[in-house]
């Protein structure tokens, strides 16, 4: 969760996100939040939110909620094509159930893009599954 504007670790909690509750929606600054879809693979379920506008060039400030199986060592995302050429992948940070995470969309975003998730299970092996931006 990039927030270079501002600094979450002057007093806050030791996760630093002690006054950036995402449960009511807001997304604060970020927009309204909304459901973008659900995705399984390899037993676990994410549930996918974002908050901000999908337009080129636009950063979307994702919430990704583990709701069924086995927790992902890792996750990883980007908004283009499914080979991830041209586009600026990320790794989400766990904050306590929940994983946070942006995604640049790209200055020619084509109704064949999506949001690609990349997880990574404990035993290293990388399942790619994807949502539909429209």
């Amino acid at each position: 969760h990039d927030h270079s504007d501002h600094n979450h670790d002057e007093d806050n909690n030791e996760t630093g996100h002690e006054d950036h509750d995402h449960e009511d929606g807001s997304h604060h600054e970020h927009g309204a939040e909304r459901f973008l879809g659900s995705v399984v693979f390899a037993g676990s379920t994410l549930r996918v939110s974002a908050g901000g506008e999908i337009m080129p060039n636009a950063t979307l400030h994702l919430e990704i909620e583990h709701t069924a199986g086995r927790i992902p060592a890792a996750i990883r995302l980007w908004i283009g094509t499914e080979s991830g050429e041209n586009s600026l992948k990320s790794k989400a940070s766990r904050i306590g159930g929940k994983y946070i995470a942006t995604a640049e969309v790209p200055a020619e975003l084509t109704p064949e893009d999506s949001l690609w998730i990349e997880i990574e299970t404990s035993d290293g092996e990388r399942i790619l599954s994807s949502i539909a931006l429209n």
